[in-house]
């Protein structure tokens, strides 16, 4: 499922972030493994996003994220599409 050698040569050639969307705290540990196997990842180019199908869904996991991020580091970020255009394709 996860390409680990396209990773990194992606990361080696280009200026890049690592996005994530999470639905809980319990889904951080895979992130870490992932970031075990790739070259240092800076913690500031790791960005989370909140799962949810409306905004008070990501809202409320977005608040459960908090600490967890500030903890290691990464950036916990919203899915402002969410908020702007709901669940729709496209957006």
């Amino acid at each position: 499922r996860t390409n680990i050698e396209a990773l990194k040569s992606l990361i080696k050639s280009y200026n890049f972030q690592l996005k994530f969307v999470v639905s809980a705290e319990s889904d951080l540990p895979e992130i870490e493994s992932l970031l075990d196997q790739l070259p240092t990842v800076p913690k500031d180019r790791v960005l989370v996003m909140a799962e949810g199908t409306t905004s008070e869904i990501q809202h409320e996991r977005q608040k459960l994220l908090v600490d967890a991020c500030v903890q290691r580091g990464w950036r916990l970020t919203p899915r402002l599409h969410i908020d702007l255009f709901g669940n729709a394709r496209g957006t």
